[in-house]
Formats: structure tokens, sequence, C-alpha cells
């Protein structure tokens, strides 16, 4: 494997695509390391449930100074944050991502692997490990401890399944998790299962946890018990799996605890080897897995090695019909690429799916530059929903470098340029300056495509058409646009293509209003004229962008406390953000248009035109920056509702958009359950089937 090899990022998650997606300050130390460190996600592959035991695992570390670690907590605290209350200060003369990228380069992290439960005879100790002259009494005693451990326990066996639907990013699972284990704990103390899950739960605690100082005050109360239970019992593996996972998904440089990971992983692996009972085959496949990104986060890729080896001799048994020389090729199974493209076009369930998959089939296929190009750009995506603006820039520019490298080892690969193209295109133009990057990839793609029509499948083709016409779009180059569109077309693409290229033409035929001829005192004609600019404007045209903020701009200043000029004002601004090349203009429209939602209607005015339009405006916002998915989330329901009720502000196709965007704001941010609700109650209300293809996809609706 080359030695630019990348090292793989994995940090806790804290908080929680469009093709075109993207276009307080506070002297507290704990606050400054909140707001800026990188964030991942807590993940969990799928879990069977056993009678008595529910266990999650992932990778990183033991620190030898543990416990005076805590007691000494404040001071390390200060030593530890002084950097970054230092760099914080910096943040006002500098921009954030020249910032950013000065803070990846003391930034590691690495992702969670969860692995499945271990079966209840092995949850509380490995009875197989009992010196053998004194196996008699101490396989006794130890008999003794599993049963009094194991007692029927129903609220912890709810607990422990509502702390792996928290793992798997169910936030309300979590807080019910720890209302049980809360009680449990109180009167069960000496119980090291409520111990320990109790400390993981308090670290998924933290993970969701909206004030800074908390969140650190949970993860290390949470990580004090099960330290605790290990120092006590160390030959516990249901809790060296759990506090492997959590250790495995703190960020490196602000807890140094990719060390008590390694330990717990290299304890299972030993006692995995002298007896195979103690894991399942998954099980120990995922400690190995995980144990490798954990040496490879602290740069000590050496002793990874006999793990890696041993990965993959249990990858080619597991799959022995699997032909080797697929590993250093380009070759990514149709399974394997059909979850990359649920990933770019779903949410963070699906993202972490290809994180996860592509993680392990990285591990097993070292030389195989298509998938390591995957799996950099499946961990790129976690930004696009990222509630923290220190995680969607580093994602991003992570990426950005890593694909760079890897372009310069393979630069004839052109699966690789793809991936860095698409990457390159996602980016938000006024932050990254990349999509001159992606175009130069583009143009050459097309080039060999055209001289060898075998490179690529004619949907992939299209694709690339499609992102360099949008692409010049974007750097309002007409000509060069022009002609892509048009060859384009000539490709007789598919439906979706087809519907863009029809919007497209109705754009070029727009024809520039003449403001001079409305007037301030004729608010009906104001208003009609300021909705169809703004519509238009919506679907791409910056001139009438422009147009409709002039007009609502207008018909604010003669109606300053009509709900309805002063929320089209709000959206117009922020609508004009979407088309500013510089990050100044992007925040300064936003800011005020922000400051208008907040005063434009109340319950005694509202209407489902209005909510639906303020929500869109709060949905489109970079969560990272503004923190507005919760808000929108709020007004697509009331939209909704009102509705339902007999409101006929919006129409029946809004109101199925409405629906749709509810949905898409549920699942972004982990809500999984009631996103599957709303797509479902949206397939009720679509008799036309507008949306059938979005819900075959979603699983909702069948072929």
């Amino acid at each position: 494997m080359s030695s630019r090899r990348r090292k793989r990022n994995r940090s806790f998650s804290w908080t929680q695509n469009s093709q075109t997606a993207a276009n307080n300050p506070n002297n507290n130390a704990d606050d400054t390391l909140m707001q800026y460190q990188p964030l991942g996600e807590y993940r969990k592959k799928s879990n069977t449930t056993q009678p008595h035991s529910s266990t999650t695992s992932t990778n990183k570390r033991n620190h030898p100074y543990l416990a005076s670690a805590f007691q000494n907590h404040s001071q390390k605290s200060r030593e530890a944050l002084g950097p970054l209350k230092e760099m914080s200060q910096k943040l006002a003369h500098e921009t954030i991502p020249n910032l950013i990228e000065k803070r990846l380069k003391r930034t590691r992290g690495n992702q969670v692997t969860p692995v499945s439960q271990t079966s209840p005879d092995l949850q509380q100790t490995d009875v197989n490990n009992v010196p053998e002259e004194k196996n008699e009494r101490a396989l006794h005693e130890t008999k003794t401890k599993i049963s009094e451990q194991n007692v029927p326990n129903n609220d912890l066996q709810e607990a422990i399944v509502l702390h792996d639907k928290g793992v798997a990013g169910d936030k309300s699972a979590v807080q019910k998790a720890y209302d049980i284990l809360e009680k449990q704990y109180e009167v069960q103390r000496d119980n090291e299962r409520v111990r320990a899950y109790f400390g993981s739960t308090k670290a998924l605690m933290g993970r969701d946890e909206e004030h800074p100082s908390k969140r650190i005050q949970y993860v290390l109360s949470g990580l004090k018990l099960l330290d605790q239970v290990v120092e006590e019992s160390p030959e516990l593996i249901e809790v060296r799996l759990l506090r492997g996972n959590i250790c495995g998904s703190l960020p490196e440089m602000y807890f140094n605890r990719t060390e008590t990971a390694i330990e717990d992983f290299r304890y299972l692996i030993e006692r995995y080897n002298e007896n195979e009972n103690t894991l399942t085959a998954e099980q120990y496949e995922s400690v190995l897995k995980n144990i490798i990104e954990a040496f490879e986060t602290l740069n000590r890729r050496e002793e990874a090695e006999p793990y890696r080896k041993a990965f993959q001799e249990v990858r080619k048994n597991k799959n022995e019909d699997e032909v080797d020389a697929n590993d250093a090729s380009d070759y990514v199974d149709q399974r394997s690429f059909e979850i990359y493209q649920q990933a770019l076009n779903g949410d963070e369930k699906a993202i972490n799916k290809a994180i996860d998959h592509f993680s392990s089939l990285e591990i097993e296929k070292p030389n195989n530059p298509y998938v390591k190009a995957i799996a950099i750009d499946s961990k790129s995506l976690l930004g696009k929903n990222a509630s923290n603006s220190f995680e969607m820039f580093s994602t991003g520019i992570k990426a950005m470098k890593e694909l760079n490298e890897l372009v310069q080892e393979h630069p004839d690969n052109l699966n690789v340029r793809k991936i860095r193209a698409m990457q390159s295109f996602r980016l938000p133009e006024a932050f990254f300056r990349k999509t001159a990057s992606a175009i130069k990839d583009f143009e050459d793609l097309i080039r060999a495509y055209d001289k060898n029509t075998s490179l690529f499948t004619k949907e992939e083709y299209e694709q690339i058409l499609l992102h360099l016409a949008q692409g010049y779009d974007r750097l309002d180059m007409k000509e060069e646009a022009n002609a892509v569109w048009e060859k384009l077309a000539s490709t007789n693409p598919n439906k979706e293509v087809k519907e863009l290229l029809k919007q497209r033409n109705e754009l070029l035929s727009f024809k520039p209003y003449n403001l001079d001829a409305l007037r301030t005192d004729q608010p009906k004609e104001l208003f009609k004229v300021g909705k169809e600019l703004h519509v238009v404007g919506s679907k791409g045209s910056k001139e009438a962008a422009q147009q409709a903020l002039d007009v609502w701009e207008r018909a604010y200043e003669a109606y300053p406390d009509d709900p309805t000029a002063k929320t089209y004002y709000a959206a117009s601004l922020a609508l004009m953000a979407k088309y500013a090349d510089e990050p100044q203009g992007l925040f300064g429209n936003t800011i005020k248009g922000m400051k208008l939602l907040k005063e434009a209607f109340d319950t005694s005015n509202e209407s489902a035109e209005l909510l639906k339009l303020r929500g869109m405006i709060y949905y489109v916002l970079p969560d990272g920056f503004f923190q507005t998915r919760d808000k929108a989330i709020k007004d697509f329901k009331n939209a909704a509702t009102r509705f339902e009720d007999g409101d006929t502000s919006i129409s029946n196709q809004e109101y199925l958009q409405v629906l749709a965007k509810l949905a898409e704001a549920y699942a972004s941010s982990n809500q999984h359950d009631k996103a599957e609700k709303t797509w479902t109650k949206l397939a009720s209300q679509d008799s036309e089937g507008q949306y059938r293809d979005l819900l075959i996809g979603k699983g909702v609706v069948t072929e």
C-alpha cells in the first residue's frame, strides 16, 4: 500500500444532495472547543437481538494515566484548550476556510464501526481464561458472578435496546435509555452491566447535547464509569466492546483515547484466538477492522499490518469465490456501487452505511484506487448535513486534499478523476472555488469517452455532461454552457435530464419586467409580480431573483407591517445569497433575511403559503452555519396541517412539495421513523404519481 495512503478520520458525533448543493463568539474555552471540533457519527451496523445482551464495538485506545486524567481534568483542559481559545480569538481576522485548513493540520479522527452482540454466557467474563490449577473454584465463582449479573431485568433489557437505537442515531432513544439506566444505577451500583451501559449512554448524551460544556461532562463521566468497570473486571467482553466503541469514536486531538481502544481490541482479539466462542465471526471481523483504523489514526501503520493480514484472511474466507485480481483493479461490485449511489442521493443513514461498507472494502482491497476514492467521497458527504461549520469545512477540505493526492498517484485513472470532479462540483463555490477544477476533470472525462464509449455507461456520461453544463452556468460562462447543454440534448437523455433542459429553456426565455410600471399604491399587482419573479428566480434565473428582491424591497418599505411583504422580502434576500460569489454576500443577505423572518408573522396572521416559504428558506440554509433545520421542520409541519384544515393559500401540488421537504428534513436530522411516516403519507396523497420515482427509491412504493 502506498505510503501516501490517507489517514482515516474517526470523530465523535456531538450533534447530530442535491447535484447543485451549495450554493457566539464565546470566551469560554469549552465553548471554543465544541464550536470548532470535528464531528463524525457514532454509527451502528445491523444488530441481532439476543436474550440478555446487546453490544456494539468500535476502535480506539487506553491512556496509561487515565485515573489521574480525571482528577486533574480542569488543569489538563486549560492546557489542551489554550491553543483553541487563541484560535477562536483569531477567527475575526481570518477567513473560515483559512482557519479550518490550519486546524486540519492538527486534527485526526476515525469512524465508528459497531459490531453485533456477544453470546449471553460471554457477556460478563471469559470463563475459559481461568488458571488451570484453580479452575474448579474459579469456574464456580465466575458462574456465580454471571448468574448474579444476568438476573432477568426487563428495564435493563429495554434500556439496552434503546441504547442500540441511539448508537444508530435515534436521539430520543438515547434520552429514554438514559432515564431508565439512571434509575437502575441508583439501585444497582454494583451491577457492572448497568454501570457499563449507563456510561456508554452518557457518552451518547454528550454526542447529542447542544451545550458545549455539558457535552464534555457527559462524555467524561461516561468514560469514567466504563474505565472503573474495566479496571475492576478487565475480563468482561461486553464492557470491552462498549468502551472500545466509545473511545474509538472520540476525537483523538481532544481526548487522547485511541490507545484505550487499541488495548480493548487487542484484548478481544487475544481472547478470540484462545477461544473462538468469545466473539461471533462478525464481531471478530469488525474488531480487526477497528484496530487497523485505530493504529492508522495514530500513524502506527506497521503495528497494524498483522491485523490487516488477519482481516484480509477473514474476508477471503468469507468470499472464497471473489477474484483476487479485482483487488488492484478498478473493480467495484454492483452492490457496493448501489450503496454509494444511495449515499449520494440519500440521508445521513445511507451515508453512514456507505462509510462503513467502503471502510471495510478499502482494508480488504488496499490497492484498489477506485474503492479508496469512493471511501473518501463517502466520508465527505457527512458535511452536507453538518450541524457544525467546522465539520462542514473540514470534511470538504480533507476529501479535497486526499482526492488530489490520489489523482497524483493515479493520474490516468479516469474513475478516480470522476470521483474528484463530482466532489469538487458539490462544494459551495463561494467558499471553496473548486468549480473550475471540476470543469477541467469533466472535460477530460468527456474527451476520453468520445474516444472510447466503453469507459462509462450512457447514464454516467450524461451525468458528466450535465454537471459540466451546470458548472459553466455557475461561473456565468453562457456560451460554453449553451454548447454543453446542446450536446447533452443530442444524447436523448433520460426523463429527469429532459425536464432540466425544459426548465433551462424557460429560464433563457425570461424577459426582465419593467419595474418602473409598478406602483406601490397598487399592492395587489405589486405582490403578484413579486411572487412571479421570485418563482423564476428560485428556478435558477439570477436576473429574475434580483428583480424579485427589488420589488419586495419596495413592497416592504411601503407596507412594513404586512407579513407577506416582509416574508417575501426576507425570502428574496436569502435567494440572492444563493447567487453570491463571495462569503460576505452570502452571509450578509442571509442574516438580514433571517432577522426579518423572526418578526415576519405570528399565529394570528400566518398562512400555509408563508409557512411554506419560510420553511424553504430555513431548509436550504447550511445548518452548520445557521442551525435552522428544526425551524424548517416546524414550519413544514404547520403548513401541511393548515392545508389539511382548509387553508387554500397553497395548491395541492405545493402541499405535496411540503410533505416531500418535511420528510427530507426529518431524514437529514436522523428522525428516520418520522421521515418514513411522512414518505408514506406523501405516497397516499400523490394520486398522480409525481413523486413515484422518489418514493420507489425510498422503498415506500414498489415498482
